[in-house]
């Protein structure tokens, strides 16, 4: 069952302030039921959802929800606050939407995480993975596996780092050691049938130089979003700079966006590192990483004989590589941090500047403010003394009384008209009109218009309706408005 934490962030005596409340069950994870949720328990603890100035969730879909959304929910319970997405996990959610899709970008963490798990779920497999992690580094931490988890923010870069080592340097991979484990397990005859084969297709997986690709594309995304993904994680931290590095990341990312040959060039040192690497080993049968695509076979589909084109699939592997994996996860990730890190950007940029290490920085404003000081001097005079009537609102200002029900008021209202809109938008129709006979009249219509012109009688003498039917035949529009 899902469990929900509340925190609550406060002020007391200029010192910022974080508590746990409260950790609950959640029965619904509506965006209705979280917002219930939350109402009972600072209910609970005798605080007035009312006075939260402002409240901040993850970029989940139930939270994020215009209309059944949680924050939804929340404008309406308190509608002074004000909804800011963590950016930590909305980062985590852009990791989350990049490695769902395609199918072989699931497929590689799915062995990834299976991998751990071999070794983990029995003692006699993690004695094996132990002497030989053992026997080739004496660095035994970064030797263990790591399990995927969905809650965990940073155990999807841990688990690719951990085996396959980091962008461009391969000697801190356990990659080695895990294909010599899982050897040995091949061919432990003290093993169950079933493990052994499971072992094996492991195997044949890490082996493929897909798996490599795939491991490399996202260790080059790693290597932008974790840095990145640290900083968003850490208490105090400057907002602007927050903004300004999640833009440089993002420019980073789309810098690489279409660099597939970079990723082979990394990927092809890897290869023949690992290769010179097993070539060291003393194991029974040779093995070896692939050094290029697999050559498939090429399938056709059967054309029918009323059909026209010609299926005309993919056939270079490395275009269809291309095209499938690697350019479809560079551009959900550009797609998910523009669609998630846009929304709430001029809010933090405000923001930051009530930041106190921000302070310095208005003594230099304020001196290229010197030459408009005049201006400013007089607008903020102005503004002061006009301020007890800017602050009065409707009800303050007009006598209700003086209507006799309140549609006869808002008919009143509606039909003020304080401002030009009306006329600014007939003058702008007007201009448009203009604009669109203006660019009609080629010199075909010219001609038309001449002939009209010069011959006045003939156009009298001709029936209104025979016109109309004429212009009604030109398209499927004017038959609709001249003669239906």
């Amino acid at each position: 069952m899902d469990q929900c934490s509340i925190v609550i962030r406060y002020v007391f005596h200029g010192t910022i302030n974080e508590k746990l409340i409260a950790v609950k069950c959640v029965h619904n994870s509506s965006g209705k039921g979280m917002a219930e949720l939350l109402k009972e328990e600072l209910i609970s603890v005798g605080l007035d959802l009312t006075k939260c100035i402002r409240n901040s969730t993850d970029g989940a879909s139930n939270m994020r929800g215009v209309y059944n959304g949680f924050t939804s929910y929340l404008s309406k319970l308190s509608p002074e606050q004000v909804h800011v997405w963590c950016h930590s996990h909305v980062l985590n959610l852009v990791i989350c939407d990049t490695t769902r899709n395609p199918v072989q970008v699931t497929s590689f963490f799915t062995l990834l995480n299976s991998c751990a798990v071999f070794f983990k779920e029995s003692y006699l497999r993690m004695d094996i993975w132990n002497e030989v992690s053992k026997t080739n580094s004496d660095n035994s931490r970064n030797k263990r596996l790591q399990t995927i988890g969905e809650t965990r923010w940073s155990s999807k870069q841990t688990a690719v780092e951990r085996i396959f080592g980091t962008f461009g340097d391969p000697k801190s991979s356990i990659y080695v050691d895990l294909i010599i484990a899982f050897t040995k397990v091949v061919q432990g005859e003290k093993f169950k049938p079933d493990i052994r084969a499971k072992a094996n297709n492991y195997l044949d997986l890490l082996l493929q130089y897909e798996t490599i690709l795939t491991a490399h594309i996202f260790m080059n995304v790693f290597s932008i979003t974790g840095p990145l993904s640290r900083y968003l994680q850490t208490s105090g931290l400057d907002l602007l700079k927050c903004q300004l590095m999640v833009k440089s990341a993002l420019s980073q990312i789309v810098k690489y966006q279409r660099d597939m040959e970079n990723i082979i060039a990394k990927s092809d040192t890897f290869v023949e590192w690992v290769n010179n690497q097993l070539e060291l080993q003393d194991l029974d049968n040779a093995i070896y990483l692939q050094e290029q695509f697999e050559i498939k076979r090429l399938r056709k589909r059967k054309r029918m004989t009323d059909e026209l084109l010609n299926d005309d699939p993919i056939n270079d592997a490395k275009q269809k590589y291309t095209v499938e994996v690697h350019n479809q996860v560079m551009d959900r990730i550009v797609e998910s941090m523009n669609s998630r890190f846009v929304n709430n950007s001029p809010l933090y940029m405000d923001l930051s500047l009530l930041s106190p290490v921000n302070f310095n920085s208005f003594k230099h404003v304020s001196d290229n403010l010197e030459e408009f000081y005049q201006k400013l001097r007089e607008e903020l005079v102005s503004f002061s003394n006009n301020w007890d009537n800017l602050k009065k609102s409707v009800e303050d200002e007009y006598d209700f009384e003086n209507f006799d029900s309140e549609d006869e008021y808002q008919e009143a209202e509606e039909t003020a008209g304080l401002n030009m809109t009306s006329c600014e938008r007939s003058f702008s129709t007007l201009k448009f009109i203009k604009n669109r006979l203006r660019n009609t009249l080629t010199n075909e219509y010219l001609e038309a218009f001449m002939l009209m012109s010069v011959e006045k009688r003939t156009l009298v003498s001709i029936d209104d309706d025979i016109i109309i039917d004429r212009i009604g035949e030109t398209s499927e529009v004017m038959k609709k408005d001249l003669i239906m």
